[in-house]
C-alpha cells in the first residue's frame, strides 16, 4: 500500500528557520487543500492557497493554484490564473475538470486540462456562474448548480434607486441543472428550494441534490434534505428525510445506494 502525504500548511517551514512566527507570517501562510486521488491511483490533484501580501501586495482575496503530484513525489503547477477550484478527475484519469472564470466568460465556467499537460479548454459555461458541479459517468453531461440573481428585497426596483440592503432578502435561490457538453441543452431539475451540493452517481442516471426550503443560512444548516433525481427523465425519484443537520452525501460504486452523514436528536 502506498501512502501519500501533502503538508496541510506549506508555508511554515521557512518561518521555522527564520525565527519566531509573526502576524505577517501568519497572514502569508500558504495552505494545501482539496486533495483528489486519480481513479488509477497514479496522481493526486491538490489546491494551493496563496494569500495576498497584506503590506506590500494588492488588495483582494487569496489566489489558488491547481497542482498535480505523481507517485515519485514530483509536483507540477497545472493552472495558476483565475483561481481554479473544485477540481475533479475524469473517470479515465486522463484529465482534470475545474471551475474558474476567464476572459470572455459571463461567470464561473467549467474547464478541463489533460494530465499530460497543455492548455485548459472550456467545457461548459452558463449565463450565470456555476457554483458546484458533478460529471456524468461517461463525461458527456454535467449536473451543476447556479444561483439566481437576488432583488435586494426591493422587488426588482434596485435600478430605480431602491438600492437598500435588507439582510438575507437579497439572496436568489440556487437551482440545479443538467447540461449536455457541447450542445445547447440545459434542463432545470424540478427542485423546490435552494440547492447547496450536487453529486452524480458513479453509474447510471441518479443525481443527488442537497437543498433547503430557502436560501437563508439558517435553513441551509437546519433544514437541508437530499433529493434524488433521474437525470435522463428529469424527474424526482426520491427524498431522504434526514433527522438533523446534514453533512456528507455519497453514492456507492454501483450508484444504487446513497450514504449520508446526518445529525439526530
Amino acid at each position: 500500500m502506498r501512502v501519500f502525504l501533502i503538508g496541510i500548511i506549506v508555508g511554515l517551514a521557512p518561518m521555522a528557520i527564520a525565527g519566531p512566527v509573526t502576524p505577517k507570517d501568519i497572514a502569508l501562510t500558504e495552505i494545501a487543500t482539496s486533495p483528489q486521488l486519480s481513479p488509477n491511483g497514479e496522481h493526486i490533484a491538490w489546491t494551493r492557497v496563496v494569500p495576498q501580501n497584506p503590506i506590500d501586495g494588492k488588495d483582494g482575496a487569496a489566489q489558488t493554484e491547481l497542482h498535480v503530484v505523481d507517485l515519485a513525489g514530483k509536483d507540477r503547477l497545472f493552472v495558476k490564473d483565475g483561481s481554479p477550484r473544485a477540481a475533479s478527475w475524469t473517470a479515465d484519469s486522463k484529465a482534470l475538470t475545474f471551475l474558474t472564470k476567464r476572459n470572455g466568460d459571463d461567470g464561473t465556467a467549467l474547464y478541463r486540462i489533460a494530465v499530460d499537460g497543455g492548455e485548459a479548454e472550456r467545457l461548459f459555461g452558463y449565463k450565470r456562474s456555476i457554483s458546484a458541479y458533478s460529471m456524468s459517468p461517461d463525461g458527456t453531461r454535467v449536473a451543476f448548480l447556479s444561483a439566481e440573481e437576488g432583488d435586494n428585497g426591493a422587488g426588482g426596483m434596485a435600478k430605480k434607486g431602491f438600492d437598500q440592503t435588507i439582510y438575507e432578502e437579497d439572496r436568489g435561490l440556487t437551482k440545479a441543472y443538467v447540461a449536455t457538453i457541447g450542445k445547447d441543452d440545459v434542463k432545470e431539475l424540478p427542485l423546490t428550494g435552494s440547492a447547496s451540493a450536487i453529486v452524480w452517481a458513479p453509474k447510471g442516471e441518479h443525481v443527488a441534490v442537497t437543498a433547503a426550503p430557502t436560501a437563508l443560512v439558517d435553513d441551509k444548516y437546519m433544514e437541508s434534505k437530499v433529493f434524488v433525481f433521474d437525470a435522463r427523465a428529469n424527474a424526482l425519484v426520491g427524498k431522504i428525510e434526514n433527522p438533523g443537520k446534514l453533512d456528507g452525501v455519497s453514492f456507492n460504486p454501483k450508484g444504487d445506494t446513497l450514504a449520508i452523514v446526518s445529525g439526530a436528536d
